[in-house]
């Protein structure tokens, strides 16, 4: 299953309902990452193996392949293709 990492922009409670449904995520907010650019955010994630989940549009390049935009209200769908 693909690992995640999610973006200071959502709430913590996010990460702990992917959890409860089997999920491999860490929010920026349980370790303590808030208020790192969107470049620090990438790296980390991408370190760690994991794609970083975003739903406010970062200065990222568009090549990159580990992050994920979102369109508020879609990361159920979004999730469904990593089941």
């Amino acid at each position: 299953m693909v690992k995640l990492y999610l973006d200071e922009d959502m709430s913590s409670r996010v990460a702990q309902a992917l959890r409860s449904k089997g999920f491999d995520v860490v929010s920026s907010h349980e370790v303590g990452n808030d208020g790192l650019s969107d470049e620090e955010e990438l790296r980390i994630a991408t370190k760690e193996g994991r794609h970083l989940i975003k739903t406010l549009f970062p200065a990222f390049p568009a090549s990159s392949e580990k992050a994920i935009m979102l369109i508020p209200g879609t990361l159920p769908k979004v999730l469904e293709l990593f089941a």
